[in-house]
Order: C-alpha cells, then structure tokens, then sequence
C-alpha cells in the first residue's frame, strides 16, 4: 500500500486536476471544422466497406456502429491511460513502465483492428485494409475542402478555424519567452492583431477587440526594465518598478474577459517577463544584502596605529 499510495493520490486529485483545466474556447469554425471533420470520417469509413467488405455486410448501420465502437474505445484509452500513468509513477521502475505501455500499446491496435473484423465478419487483412484505406479517404477529402475553403474565404480564417492560427502563434510565443525576449508583436499570439479565431461562413468574422492602454504601458515598462537604454537604474528604482508592474499586472488580470484566449496569452508573456525581472531584482537585492555584513565588519575593525606600526622591533 505504501508503494500505491502516490499513485492513489494522484488518481484521487484527478477531479480537481480535471477542473482546473480550461478548455478552449468553443466558436463557430471550429465547431463547423469538427462536425464537417466527423461526417467525412464517416464517409470514409463507409466508402471504404463498399470497396473492402462483402456486399451483405457494407451497411451504413454497421458502419455508424464501428463508429460508435471506435469513440468508446477512445473513452477508455484515455481513462486507461491515466490509471496506467498513476500505477507508473508508484512503480518508480523503469523497465515495467516500458513494458507496461508497450503492451498497452499492442492490446489498442489489436482493439482497433477487432472492432471492423467482428462487425463485418471479415479476417484481419480486410480490417488493416479497410483502416488504411478510411484513413486515406477521410484526409483526401477533409484536405480538398480546406483548400477549397482557403480559396474562397482565405487561408488565415481556415487556419484559425482549424487552430493551427493559434497554436502556432502560441509556439512563437512560446519560443520568444524562453530566448528570454518580448515576443514580436505580429507573433504574439495574434492577441493584438490578427483575426480573432471565430469563423463565420455566412460573414465576415467579429472585429479585433481594441487594444488595451494598460498592457501598451506594461509592454514599455517591462521593455525598459529588461533592455535598458544606458546605465542601469539604481537597484530601489527597479524594485519601485517591479511593485508598480505588479499593481498594473493584477489590475490587468483583474479585468481579463472568460474565455478571451487572446489577452490571456498577451498577460501571460508579460507575467512570464515579469517574473524574469523579479528575479534579477531579487538577486540583485540579495548580492547586495549579503556584502553589506563584511563590509560593517570592516568597518568596526580595530584600527592600527600608524606610530606602533612603524616602530623597529
């Protein structure tokens, strides 16, 4: 039970960890791009048992219960999958980790290739055949219309109604902070600039939120702070700057929109700066505090008579 009990503890924090999660937020694209996404998965799949499976057996209600079959046996890939993690981290053991997942791993395959060969009452090398060839149907056609889509109404709002618009501006950002730098303003995120991610097939998409004064200020604050122009400000300069960006920073938190994914990554890239400067400031403080003591010792040293000093012995 000893060894259990850190994977009990996490199994039991998992409804906490769960709600603490946010969610994307749910728009008009991308929940366009995911029914569209599964009708085409659907039709692959039943294009595919017209080519592969016996005539008798092809039926779309056949088809829509390999479906259904198959989002199951996702449900409990990801319940399996987070107990498996639990059990691994009270193990502490390598090898029967690895052993572990990996027959994890066989048994989903096996699944996914039974799940077709039982309900079409078909052998394994028809099932791997019809798998491979619903995939190949269902991303051939899913790719015809994004870019069919992107000619008529533009690349970036496919994107954006796809994510990828955001993920990749994330990954930018992402990059930017770990160079220790502001992410470039056409990169941040498309918090500031870009087109906001909710798509409309029948209009043109919502206007940009306006630009907030505050963050603008927070930028050039934190811009002067980590790349100052000339000498460095003195060290109770800085710390009046880092409690003056905390105010401004909890007042811009204070004022963020739910589910408002944009300012939220513009906040976190200035939080993430200002904590960077936090910490030199805090190291700054801390070299400073521990030079003072030697120097007030020296200061107390007895001094030397120089008359003394110079006698000959």
């Amino acid at each position: 039970m000893q060894l259990l009990s850190p994977g009990l503890r996490l199994l039991a924090d998992l409804p906490g960890m769960v709600g603490a999660v946010q969610l994307p937020q749910i728009n008009s694209g991308s929940l366009v791009y995911n029914i569209v996404s599964t009708l085409i998965g659907i039709l692959a799949m039943w294009l595919a048992a017209k080519v592969l499976v016996p005539q008798q057996n092809a039926t779309f209600g056949n088809v829509m219960k390999v479906w259904l079959l198959n989002i199951c046996l996702v449900i409990g890939i990801i319940f399996a999958s987070v107990a498996l993690t639990a059990l691994a981290i009270a193990m502490h053991d390598k090898v029967r980790t690895l052993l572990m997942f990996g027959g994890f791993l066989v048994l989903v395959l096996c699944l996914i290739v039974l799940i077709p060969m039982k309900v079409y009452s078909i052998g394994g090398g028809r099932a791997i055949g019809t798998l491979l060839l619903t995939f190949a149907i269902h991303f051939g056609i899913l790719a015809a219309v994004l870019l069919g889509a992107a000619a008529v109404w533009g690349q970036d709002r496919v994107l954006a109604m796809t994510g990828q618009k955001e993920v990749l501006a994330r990954l930018q950002s992402q990059i930017a902070q770990l160079q220790g730098r502001p992410a470039p303003a056409g990169q941040l995120g498309q918090a500031a600039q870009a087109e906001p991610v909710s798509f409309n097939f029948f209009g043109s998409s919502a206007p940009p939120p306006a630009s907030s004064e505050s963050a603008t200020e927070i930028d050039g604050l934190l811009n002067a702070a980590l790349h100052p122009v000339g000498p460095k400000p003195p060290l109770e300069a800085r710390e009046e700057l880092t409690r003056t960006l905390q105010q401004k920073l909890q007042a811009e938190k204070n004022s963020l929109v739910p589910g408002d994914a944009r300012a939220l990554l513009v906040y976190q890239n200035q939080l993430n700066r200002y904590l960077l400067l936090l910490d030199q400031v805090k190291a700054e403080r801390k070299a400073q505090t521990m030079t003072m003591p030697a120097q007030r010792d020296a200061s107390f040293a007895r001094p030397v008579n120089p008359a003394v000093a110079a006698r000959p012995h």
